[in-house]
């Protein structure tokens, strides 16, 4: 009884601490900033993390931005014995008129899954080059898959040190021959001076091309795929992600789809760059707080969303499918993994087919659990050799 009756008192504990944290927690002010979705990619050890580490050096001279050291951003004991960034990790920072919700994803293929994860919640991605090792082969595949996703994406050209001018030139005229259409930006690290100027220049040249008006639409019903799920005691489930269409408001009501299950809730507390918010729009990447009715299990791949037009849910769909440039002919056959914002799974079968990288071509693919989706939502399929992109056509009735 006595052992029970502890168990109870840290229970409560727990929840008053988080009720205390929450009433404490700095309220967003929600200003005429634009929001920015920014990731990192490219070849493992071409300095991702280190070139967020010194944007956010850069920005704290000129608008008062939090540091982060390479050792905050890769902060788990696997990335610090490893060396390397092994899960997505998402850094806040802003210029005058833009406020940035940066993911720094790994760039090995070991983590392949989180990365293409979140690849397609992104608005603009930095391919990150070092020119001592060049443009690599999974470093060219990285920008063709962003591209899929419809992520406008700059190649970085990230120099170290004496870096030659004749070295840098090789990597643009490399660039330019594989047909990446976006011009390169060149960030010095050495001297200090250079390094502020051309981030700068590079976060201008995001924002003088970016406008994300015309992807999102806040006129439209919620559509809410997650990518980061918890339960917090007191709160309901936090589920954080980017919204995709819609606007949510503390007591939205809300339902949820994953795995074949529903459940319907209401949005109790809300959060945007970690302060509280009273209000989440289209292109937003925060989270909300929600208590279902009935109990769900739900993960990375679960939707939030009001009904609306143009919401499907299959375990079957027709897809139009090719493969990626460089990858050459494919004839399906097997199981494979497929790679989409609302499906966290992956195992799906496509049925037997060719495949080229001239042409789409339609065929059925079925995956081991239903999930919800959009016509024209692109997808990305994996073989063990072979990547395959394309987007979904319509639902198959089961």
């Amino acid at each position: 009884m006595i052992l029970k009756n502890v168990a109870v008192i840290r229970q409560n504990l727990r929840r008053l601490s988080t009720t205390a944290l929450h009433k404490n927690k700095e309220v967003f002010e929600r200003d005429q900033k634009e929001h920015i979705n920014l990731g990192t990619i490219g070849s493992p050890g071409h300095g991702k993390t280190t070139l967020v580490s010194k944007i956010t050096k850069v920005l704290h001279g000129t608008h008062g931005v939090p540091v982060k050291e390479v050792s905050d951003i890769d902060n788990t004991t696997g990335e610090r014995a490893a060396g390397q960034s092994q899960n997505a990790s998402h850094i806040e920072f802003w210029t005058d008129n833009h406020r940035y919700s940066l993911t720094d994803l790994p760039g090995s293929s070991a983590y392949s899954r989180n990365m293409y994860t979140h690849l397609s919640l992104l608005d603009v991605c930095l391919l990150v080059i070092n020119p001592e090792e060049g443009v690599l082969k999974d470093t060219i595949e990285m920008y063709r898959i962003s591209k899929h996703f419809g992520n406008f994406t700059i190649p970085v050209i990230f120099t170290r040190g004496q870096t030659d001018s004749e070295t840098v030139d090789l990597v643009q005229m490399e660039l330019e021959e594989l047909g990446i259409e976006n011009r390169s930006i060149i960030l010095e690290t050495s001297p200090e001076g250079n390094l502020t100027q051309s981030t700068m220049k590079l976060l201008h040249e995001i924002e003088a091309k970016v406008n994300r008006s015309t992807k999102f639409q806040e006129e439209s019903s919620v559509y809410f795929p997650l990518e980061q799920t918890g339960s917090i005691p007191s709160r309901g489930m936090f589920c954080a992600g980017r919204i995709e269409s819609g606007v949510i408001k503390t007591g939205t009501p809300l339902e949820v789809f994953f795995n074949g299950k529903k459940s319907k809730g209401t949005v109790k507390d809300m959060e945007i760059f970690r302060k509280k918010t009273d209000l989440l729009k289209a292109g937003d990447r925060g989270g909300v707080f929600i208590k279902f009715k009935t109990d769900i299990d739900i993960k990375r791949g679960a939707v939030l969303f009001e009904p609306g037009k143009g919401r499907e849910v299959s375990d079957s769909w027709l897809v139009s499918l090719q493969t990626l440039k460089g990858q050459g002919n494919h004839t399906t056959k097997g199981e494979y993994m497929l790679h989409h914002s609302t499906f966290s799974d992956g195992k799906t079968i496509l049925e037997p087919c060719n495949l080229s990288e001239d042409g789409l071509t339609e065929t059925v693919l079925r995956s081991s659990s239903q999930f919800m989706g959009r016509p024209t939502d692109p997808i990305l399929i994996r073989s063990n050799r072979t990547i395959i992109i394309g987007h979904l056509v319509s639902s198959i009735a089961s």
